[in-house]
């Protein structure tokens, strides 16, 4: 148990060379001509202060402190939109779970990645487009749902809302490092694969598609008339989509990946799905949450700090008053 401790610990560590000098120390290696060792004693309290927290993990992530003025203002308004989106799935009977970072987030700070701006959910494609038709008379009249050919869904605030096609265009290139402060929440979409079709069969073909939306990408025209196009190759996953439940889903073409990979899961991995807490609220989470972080993000235990898809250099004088409002609304 010590040992798994010190190892966990050390995950903790992004320098290399101060990692494995943490672990020479700690698991009782030779540092110089002596020998670390814990008295029983001492082990035993740490174990026990240890033993007292939910785990090693939790403990620590729990402890960094949130995110703080206009980055903690956008969190705050993205967690209205979740709390709408919950509040329509739940009275509506739609699956939606927390995922990606926003997965991460839960199960390592119980609420978003301190450096987050964004959150993301994933819906059954059934769901979503029921989700979709709904929203158009019960959706809280701040929010807007927006969907541009051939990629996810978006949610955004109507205040920080893209209003030219390019500002939508923009908005959702995932080329682009910096964006301008659209508050978002992405609905990843998920299709039940057809029970005669093999996972490899499924994986070869998504591939196939996402390398042909990739370099349609690159050679069509800028404009939703051009990406109308584009979404004509992501409907090829049509045929291997089943319009009921099995026991295996995959990540629509939809939805870029880094590898551009077909991605198959078990139903069993998804459903049923559970709770989870989300900034002292909760959310659903897919019933093998830690599973499908391993997948998403190796070791999700290290401790990584990336950067913003924000730039708040952009901010105008209407984006401030409005996030100032929504700081002064979370300290009342």
């Amino acid at each position: 148990m010590y040992k798994i401790i010190i190892q966990i610990l050390a995950a903790f560590i992004p320098n290399e060379a101060k990692r494995a000098r943490f672990r020479d120390k700690y698991l009782n290696k030779k540092v110089g001509s002596k020998k670390f060792i814990f008295s029983k004693e001492t082990k035993l309290t740490r174990l026990a202060n240890l033993e007292n927290k939910i785990s090693v993990i939790s403990y620590f992530m729990e402890k960094c402190p949130k995110a703080t003025g206009f980055l903690r203002a956008v969190q705050l308004i993205n967690l209205d939109i979740l709390c709408e989106i919950d509040r329509i799935c739940r009275k509506h009977h739609l699956s939606y779970w927390l995922d990606w970072g926003t997965l991460l987030g839960a199960l390592r700070h119980k609420g978003f990645i301190p450096w987050d701006d964004d959150l993301d959910i994933s819906m059954p494609a059934g769901d979503f487009e029921k989700f979709k038709k709904i929203a158009l008379t019960e959706f809280d009249s701040n929010f807007q749902l927006k969907q541009i050919p051939a990629n996810i869904g978006k949610i955004v605030h109507k205040d920080f809302s893209p209003e030219t096609e390019k500002e939508w265009l923009d908005f959702i290139n995932w080329n682009k490092n910096q964006k301008h402060l659209f508050f978002a929440t992405d609905i990843f979409i998920y299709h039940f694969l057809k029970e005669e079709i093999p996972s490899d069969i499924a994986k070869e073909k998504l591939s196939e598609i996402m390398y042909e939306k990739a370099a349609a990408y690159k050679c069509t025209e800028y404009s939703f008339k051009g990406w109308e196009k584009v979404d004509k190759i992501v409907q090829k996953q049509n045929v291997i989509a089943s319009k009921t439940q099995t026991d295996k889903l995959f990540l629509g073409a939809e939805c870029f990946t880094p590898n551009k990979e077909g991605r198959i899961f078990k139903k069993d991995e998804i459903f049923p799905l559970r709770e989870i807490e989300f900034e002292g609220k909760k959310f659903f989470a897919p019933n093998k949450t830690e599973l499908l972080l391993f997948r998403n993000f190796g070791n999700f235990y290290k401790y990584e700090i990336t950067h913003s898809h924000l730039d708040f250099n952009l901010l105008t004088e209407v984006n401030v008053e409005n996030l100032l409002k929504r700081l002064h609304e979370e300290r009342k």
